[in-house]
């Protein structure tokens, strides 16, 4: 769903706060952030873990 005047949130820290937290298993981190960004995700600078989990907006 399209929401007018959307603002990203600018977490870790900003005026934005997190809107919602999904935590999803996968095989493959790579192929899966490939994947959510093709279909529009963003990839946030601050990645605490990579190697474990990423964090996409």
């Amino acid at each position: 769903m399209r929401i007018d005047a959307y603002q990203a949130p600018t977490c870790p820290e900003g005026t934005v706060p997190q809107q919602s937290h999904l935590c999803f298993d996968v095989d493959d981190l790579d192929e899966a952030e490939t994947e959510l960004l093709a279909l529009g995700a963003t990839l946030p600078a601050d990645q605490p873990r990579p190697d474990l989990w990423r964090v996409l907006g």
